[in-house]
């Protein structure tokens, strides 16, 4: 797409698409002996500011007795699934600040969708201090059936990218801090830590 186009967040750009996955094994739980391994993964399209995105995350469990929630006989949950539907706005408020706002529909549940909905509205504000490095900070409220929150986040991105989308780039932030390297504008090797809590319906 133009760089117009991109700006413009026109729904003609090309739907680009990510796919992730993850295992975690032998996750431990605070004041417990039981434990569980976790393999999952993400598919996330994107086009014209608008997205959408399924996660899916099977639970393996070990030592459900010494488990300090559950029944201790059933395994607490199996396999836990996440919809998210939403819009982002970027905008440039003049050579150096810039802003974005973001709307998310959710639905996170194991069987059952019903009451299973949330949403969250978000907006920062950002100083670009040179064409590879810039901060931002805002805040996100989110609300489900269960409880309504408010969170501060912040980053500081730094790039460093040739002309044929190589390069590496350091996000350092709250909830999200990632490090890698891009071979080409379509393949990226990254290593992250995000601080994340979700809330489903089982």
């Amino acid at each position: 797409a133009s760089t117009s186009a991109a700006e413009e967040g026109s729904l003609f750009e090309p739907i680009s698409v990510r796919v992730t996955g993850k295992y975690l094994s032998d996750a431990d739980y605070k004041d417990s002996d039981g434990s569980s391994s976790i393999a999952g993964g993400q598919m996330r399209l994107n086009a014209g500011g608008f997205s959408f995105s399924y996660e899916g995350q099977h639970y393996s469990w070990d030592n459900v007795s010494q488990l300090n929630f559950g029944n201790g006989q059933d395994d607490p949950w199996n396999t836990l699934h996440r919809f998210s539907l939403g819009y982002t706005l970027n905008g440039v408020i003049n050579k150096n600040w810039f802003y974005g706002a973001g709307i998310t529909g959710t639905s996170a549940f194991e069987e059952q969708m019903e009451d299973s909905f949330g949403g969250a509205l978000r907006g920062h504000i950002g100083y670009s201090f040179n064409d590879n490095l810039k901060a931002l900070i805002g805040l996100r409220a989110f609300a489900n059936s269960l409880r309504v929150s408010a969170m501060p986040y912040f980053g500081i991105n730094y790039t460093d990218y040739a002309a044929d989308g190589s390069g590496y780039f350091v996000n350092l932030g709250m909830p999200a801090t990632e490090v890698g390297y891009s071979f080409d504008k379509s393949s990226t090797l990254r290593a992250a830590f995000n601080f994340d809590g979700k809330t489903y319906r089982l």
